[in-house]
């Protein structure tokens, strides 16, 4: 059976063996129901065999042909019940009901081996989707020498006014009293220092800014219904060069100079998994190195979008 679109171009190909068929035979046979009313229908071997094989065949293609089950065969099933062997059939299959899967982007840190499978990734502040926001109490914590009184958390405040421009008096204010907290010398307010700017990049690590570019028509589409395999989601990313790499929000870097710089983290689509044409959204992972961020980006201004975003 080869399977066509609508231009006639082959998109898969299934062969398949009838146990005991000679060459003409159907795959399938007229049956009559309770009422006397024939139609084609499968046996129940026959019926799985073929499902699985089509499904199989078709994985990936963002074509869909259910069979159904034995019990409750669809018309398609009636369609190869009529194919015979030792013959080729064209079924010619369309995309009909389009939808658009969602993606879900994950941040994998290369350098670290306790996210194997990444985490969840946001987006930055509404007013400035280019930098860092946090609005829960960031945890700080560092081995090295602090002094005494260091606080546990640290709160950091919006970096952008309602425009969507920089403002950072708070954020400076808020690390002054951060810093200075308790008892603590030049060297213990660099390590606090160091401790802080640390835990900000590993939340930043989770973040992105959304691509640019994409229309409904770079979205990635298929049957509803269809499976769409990991290799597939890869090379959908691999296509779009603002899916292949994604960056991190831009986010602060404190210093005891009393100035606030930005870096900014690069990722690289790495790995997928499957998933179903409108059946939730499908996991990508992206790598980064923590260790290699791209420095002092300055502040990120904020900039027109009318994008369409596959991972809202």
């Amino acid at each position: 059976m080869n399977f066509v679109d609508a231009s006639g171009k082959t998109i898969k190909t299934v062969t398949y063996t009838k146990t005991g068929a000679k060459k003409g035979d159907t795959l399938g046979s007229l049956q009559a129901n309770a009422n006397g009313v024939y139609s084609w229908q499968l046996s129940t071997s026959d019926q799985s065999a073929l499902k699985t094989a089509i499904d199989n065949a078709l994985s990936g293609t963002g074509y869909a042909f259910d069979l159904g089950t034995a019990a409750v065969p669809t018309t398609n099933a009636s369609v190869v019940a009529q194919a015979k062997t030792g013959a080729e059939t064209n079924i010619t299959l369309t995309k009909g009901n389009t939808v658009y899967q969602g993606l879900k982007p994950y941040s994998h840190d290369v350098t670290s081996t306790s996210n194997s499978y990444g985490d969840e990734m946001t987006t930055g502040e509404v007013a400035n989707p280019n930098i860092f926001k946090y609005t829960d109490p960031i945890t700080v914590t560092t081995t090295a020498d602090t002094g005494t009184g260091m606080p546990a958390t640290f709160t950091l405040p919006t970096l952008v006014d309602n425009d969507g421009k920089q403002s950072t008096a708070a954020a400076i204010a808020a690390y002054n009293t951060f810093i200075n907290a308790g008892t603590a010398d030049a060297t213990q307010k660099q390590n606090r220092t160091n401790a802080l700017n640390a835990a900000i990049a590993k939340l930043a690590g989770d973040t992105y800014v959304a691509p640019t570019s994409l229309t409904a028509n770079d979205l990635f589409s298929g049957s509803n219904g269809a499976t769409c395999n990991s290799s597939d989601v890869m090379n959908y990313l691999n296509s779009k060069s603002s899916l292949k790499t994604l960056k991190s929000t831009a986010y602060p870097v404190f210093s005891l100079s009393g100035t606030l710089t930005y870096n900014q983290f690069t990722f690289t689509a790495a790995s997928a998994a499957s998933g179903t044409f409108g059946n939730g959204k499908t996991q990508v992972i992206y790598d980064y190195n923590s260790s290699n961020p791209t420095l002092n980006v300055g502040f990120l201004p904020k900039t027109s979008n009318n994008t369409i975003n596959p991972f809202a």
